[in-house]
């Protein structure tokens, strides 16, 4: 298992537990990819006002560390952010920090703190992620569950997924609770060693926080393509 940043085809995992670029042996390795959603969804929320979404992210890992530079292109907005993770394992957890700046060209910055744990049994790998935002002074926080099933001799890899999502102030000062439950599924194809290609579709059911906002269910979907060096 993998731990990064990437969080958009992304519905790998929600803030990517699995990642989505190929894995490199390196002491040091870099990654590129791109990719197009057709909605642009963060906590069960269409942030992209129903419009689709481009990105590019370039990753680079030394050690334990990783820094991604994100930068995405909507139809009203313009997002980047700059992640820099510490990624280690404790007995049978794997676990990431990590610190994001994320620069709107629409609205202020904001500065976000990151917590990534997880680990494997039987087969399914769990995992809770959880967001700091110091703009709103609230958390977000997403249990995960997934599988991952192989064929073609490894290259292909699909994996249903399964998230509930809580919301302190995050999204909404006026509730806090639960958020949204989303389901999906990742296609992975490693087209050569350094060299993959993804594929994904999710639904999102509003839940008390959603609601109350006047939220509503959701279903996208996205593919991207991902080097390795």
């Amino acid at each position: 298992m993998q731990i990064s940043m990437l969080k958009r085809t992304r519905q790998i995992t929600y803030l990517g537990l699995l990642g989505l670029s190929p894995e490199c042996d390196a002491a040091l390795s870099a990654t590129l990819s791109s990719g197009w959603d057709s909605r642009y969804v963060n906590e069960g929320r269409d942030d992209g006002n129903e419009h689709s979404i481009v990105w590019i992210e370039a990753g680079l890992d030394w050690e334990q560390f990783c820094f991604t530079q994100l930068s995405m292109d909507g139809e009203d907005f313009k997002e980047h952010h700059s992640s820099l993770f510490y990624l280690s394992s404790l007995a049978e957890f794997e676990y990431g920090l990590g610190i994001n700046v994320v620069t709107l060209e629409s609205d202020s910055d904001d500065l976000e703190l990151h917590l990534e744990i997880g680990r494997e049994d039987y087969g399914f790998t769990w995992g809770l992620a959880a967001v700091h935002s110091k703009n709103m002074d609230g958390q977000f926080l997403m249990l995960s569950i997934e599988r991952e099933f192989k064929f073609l001799e490894g290259r292909l890899s699909l994996i249903p997924n399964l998230h509930q999502g809580f919301d302190f102030g995050y999204r909404t000062d006026a509730y806090d609770g639960f958020s949204h439950v989303e389901a999906g599924i990742a296609c992975h194809y490693q087209l050569s060693e350094h060299l993959e290609v993804n594929a994904y579709v999710a639904h999102s059911w509003a839940q008390s926080d959603l609601n109350r906002e006047g939220g509503s269910d959701l279903s996208w979907g996205g593919f991207a393509i991902a080097a390795g060096f």
